[in-house]
C-alpha cells in the first residue's frame, strides 16, 4: 500500500461528553497520518458537547474534522450515521471519552495487505492514574475470519472491542452491516461477527495503540453489581441470540457464543436475587448444582435454585468443552 493515499475515516458518537470531547478530538488531530476525515456524530447531547466541538473545528481551521446532528439516541444509530456519511476506503470507530496515540491510524493502515479485511492493534486501560497495557501474545499475526471469531469471545485475546479495529469500508458497503439499533448492549460484537463472517484475514498488531479512558461516567461502569437492571442491559441477549443464529452452521462457534451467554446470564442472575443472595450459593452448593444439572437431576427448595438450575443445566448441554467448570464459578464471580 502507498503511504498517505488511503483515506481513514474516523467515526465518533458523541452524547453528554463535555468532560473529554475536546481532549478526544485533539488526539485526533495531532495523527501523523494525514489522509483522515472525523465525522463527530452529536447523539442528542443535553450538555456542551456540541459548543466544544464547534469550538474546537474553529480552533482547528480543519476541514477533516465535521458534525452531524442526529436527534435519535444511542451509540448504534450514531455509529451508522457515521457509515452511511464516511467517505474513506477504511473506517475506524473511537469512544468520546477515550484518546488514541499519533500513530494509532498510520500504523493500522500500513498493516493491510491486499487479503487483509481487519486489521486489530492492542490498546492501554487508564484508570485512576494508571495504565494497563493489553496486547495477546500472539505467534499467529494473521488470523482467519473464524480464528478472529473465536478470539472475541476469549478474555486474554481482543474481546468485542470495535476501538481498536480498523475495518474495510467496501466489506461493509457491499455487504450492507449495519449496527443494530434496538440493541443497546453487545451491539458492537454483533457488529464484528457479521463484519468477519464477510471476512477472509485479519492481522494483528502489538502496538498499544488505543487509550480506553475508565472513569464513573463511562458506559460500562455502570454494568456492576449493586445497580438496578435496565431494559437496555437486558438487549445483550437479544444480540447473543442473533449471534447464534449467524453461527449456527459451526459447532465449535456455537458452542462458544452459548457458553459465554450463559455466563451473562449467570451474572444477571447474581444481580437480580443480590450478591448476599447469590452468595449463598457459593462453592459447595453452587458446584453441587452445576454436577446435578449435568446429570439431569435436580430438586431443592432454596429461593431461586430453579431458575439457577435451568441455567446450569444449559450450560451442562454445551458440553464444557469450552472451559472447565471452575472458570466459569471465577467468571461470575462465585468464589
Amino acid at each position: 500500500m502507498e503511504y498517505e493515499k488511503k483515506k481513514i475515516s474516523v467515526v465518533i458518537p458523541v452524547y453528554n461528553a463535555e468532560k473529554f470531547i475536546k481532549r478526544t478530538m485533539e488526539s485526533i488531530h495531532n495523527q501523523t497520518y494525514s489522509n483522515w476525515e472525523c465525522l463527530l456524530v452529536n447523539n442528542n447531547s443535553t450538555d456542551k458537547s456540541e459548543e466544544i466541538i464547534i469550538s474546537q473545528m474553529a480552533e482547528y481551521d480543519d476541514g477533516r474534522f465535521s458534525i452531524l446532528h442526529e436527534s435519535k439516541k444511542g451509540p448504534a444509530f450514531a455509529r451508522n450515521c457515521g457509515i452511511e456519511k464516511a467517505c474513506g476506503e477504511f473506517l475506524v470507530f473511537v469512544d468520546a471519552d477515550d484518546i488514541v496515540e499519533t500513530k494509532y491510524l498510520e500504523n493500522l493502515v500500513n498493516a493491510f495487505d491486499e487479503d487483509i479485511d481487519m486489521c486489530v492493534c492492542g490498546y492501554k486501560t487508564h484508570f485512576d492514574e494508571h495504565y494497563t497495557e493489553e496486547s495477546p501474545d500472539e505467534k499467529k499475526k494473521v488470523r482467519t475470519n473464524y480464528e478472529m471469531i473465536k478470539r472475541l469471545f476469549e478474555t486474554k485475546y481482543y474481546q468485542g472491542y470495535l476501538w481498536n479495529k480498523m475495518f474495510r469500508k467496501e466489506v461493509i458497503d457491499n455487504n450492507q452491516l449495519r449496527f443494530s439499533e434496538n440493541i443497546s448492549f453487545n451491539e458492537d460484537r454483533l457488529f464484528l461477527v457479521q463484519y468477519l463472517l464477510d471476512s477472509e484475514k485479519v492481522k494483528c498488531i502489538d502496538d498499544h495503540l488505543y487509550i480506553y479512558w475508565m472513569h464513573d461516567e463511562s458506559l460500562m461502569s455502570g454494568f456492576r453489581e449493586g445497580y438496578s437492571i435496565t431494559e437496555k442491559e437486558t438487549t445483550e441477549f437479544a444480540a447473543f441470540l442473533e449471534m447464534l443464529k449467524l453461527l449456527e452452521d459451526s459447532e465449535e462457534l456455537y458452542k462458544i457464543v452459548e457458553y459465554d451467554m450463559i455466563v451473562s446470564e449467570l451474572r444477571m442472575f447474581k444481580r437480580i436475587i443480590g450478591p448476599k443472595s447469590f452468595f449463598a450459593y457459593r462453592k459447595n452448593a453452587f458446584r453441587k448444582y452445576a454436577k446435578d444439572a449435568a446429570k439431569r437431576n435436580f430438586s431443592s427448595e432454596e429461593p431461586y435454585a430453579e431458575l439457577l438450575f435451568s441455567l446450569l443445566k444449559r450450560y451442562a448441554a454445551t458440553g464444557c468443552t469450552y472451559t472447565r467448570n471452575p472458570q466459569l464459578f471465577d467468571k461470575v464471580g462465585v468464589l
